[in-house]
């Protein structure tokens, strides 16, 4: 039964349908993504994906009522989505169909519009919202891996960005104090499309120590296949989003770090997880940091099902 249109009473066992809305941003979709998988390794889903279009289009249809994409599809309990242009559809989805509104990131229009704000510690303002669940970094499809091998290593290298400043020789020298201080690992870089030309062929230089992957052949299971094997992973602090995975996968994390504006939300996100001792440093390699398991797609998936579908 359900308690009103489109939300599962806390006594309804059956499949949890879920509504994920895309935008065609690979972020954004990975976000979603990692929250339904999340999901359904707790419960069974009957999950269903709807394409966004054009933002004006679904204002004007919020507005009078109507939803063609929903055709024959089952009342959904959860729409989730990431990226302003999903707002107004999964609105107008709900107003048409029922069921939660979970969104990911923080959102364009009033936050008391949506059921639930999964928002990352940046993206905080002073007033938090009561319907908010606040999450360490972005969420991911990444899983804790059984498979760590202390013989690999991975360095993850970004580039220039609005949060940090990039010193290439900086960046250099700290790779290569890693690879002197661990000569027994084996260690694959790959670089990012922010890594500014040149910068591969200087690490070239230090040897077949290193393998290096150019992010031009890599595609999207490149990365999740190289964290669940490695056993320590590099990541310079502008790939915010790439040290949230690492520390999903379980291995041993370091952030190369870089110069930031002061007062720079993102940067003081890192800062967080190096005084929670979840990350290390290049200076401090050593220092032992916490071995309790990161997995902040699977705490958020908890906590709906606790509230929601819970009896």
């Amino acid at each position: 039964m359900k308690s009103r249109k489109g939300t599962t009473d806390l006594h309804d066992h059956r499949n949890i349908v879920v509504w994920r809305f895309v935008d065609g941003k690979p972020g954004h979709d990975n976000q979603t993504l990692g929250l339904v998988r999340a999901l359904a390794r707790h419960r069974d889903l009957d999950p269903h994906t709807l394409s966004v279009a054009v933002r004006h289009h679904y204002i004007f249809s919020w507005i009078m009522g109507r939803f063609p994409a929903d055709r024959g599809l089952p009342d959904p309990d959860l729409l989730i989505g990431a990226g302003h242009a999903t707002h107004y559809p999964m609105l107008r989805a709900r107003r048409r169909r029922g069921g939660r509104i979970v969104t990911l990131m923080r959102p364009s229009l009033p936050s008391c519009w949506f059921d639930l704000c999964v928002l990352p510690e940046h993206d905080l303002r002073p007033a938090t919202p009561a319907n908010t669940l606040i999450t360490s970094g972005v969420l991911n499809t990444i899983q804790p891996s059984d498979h760590l091998l202390e013989s690999r290593g991975l360095i993850l290298i970004g580039g220039p960005s609005q949060h940090f400043e990039w010193l290439p020789q900086r960046v250099f020298e700290a790779i290569e104090r890693i690879l002197d201080d661990n000569p027994r690992i084996h260690w694959t870089l790959t670089t990012s499309r922010r890594t500014p030309p040149g910068f591969a062929d200087q690490i070239a230089a230090l040897g077949d120590r290193i393998t290096i992957v150019p992010h031009q052949q890599t595609d999207r299971e490149w990365v999740p296949q190289q964290l669940s094997t490695a056993g320590t992973v590099w990541v310079t602090a502008d790939s915010v989003s790439m040290v949230y995975e690492a520390l999903t996968a379980g291995g041993r994390v370091g952030v190369l770090p870089l110069p930031s504006a002061p007062n720079d939300r993102v940067a003081q996100g890192i800062q967080r997880l190096i005084e929670a001792r979840r990350v290390t440093l290049p200076e401090s390699p050593a220092s032992r940091v916490t071995d309790t398991p990161f997995n902040e797609a699977d705490r958020c998936a908890q906590w709906i099902l606790e509230q929601w579908f819970t009896p």
